[in-house]
């Protein structure tokens, strides 16, 4: 009963640093893919360039690497799965 939520909340509060040390850690490495990304692809879908933003139907004006928002933005997209297959196509064009 109560004894065992405690039991369960203590080792909750417990593993918090921890969880802090990960969650940091992952916000560093999509930092520097983020940067990386940005130096790479940050002229993508710009207009002037090739191949131009008609070409590439992942790239809006909501997923793209212009800037380290959006870049970060897209990154956790592409971690969660959502069409990072056809991102990809679209950045080796």
């Amino acid at each position: 009963g109560t004894a065992s939520l405690r039991v369960l909340f203590q080792t909750l509060y417990a593993s918090l640093g921890a969880l802090a040390d990960v969650s940091l850690l992952l916000l560093l490495i999509m930092f520097v893919y983020a940067v990386a990304g940005m130096e790479l692809y940050g002229s993508l879908g710009q207009p002037g360039t090739t191949p131009p933003a008609s070409e590439l139907p992942s790239i809006t004006r909501h997923a793209n690497f212009y800037t380290l928002a959006n870049t970060m933005l897209l990154l956790f997209r592409m971690l969660t799965g959502e069409n990072w297959q056809e991102i990809m196509y679209d950045c080796i064009k």
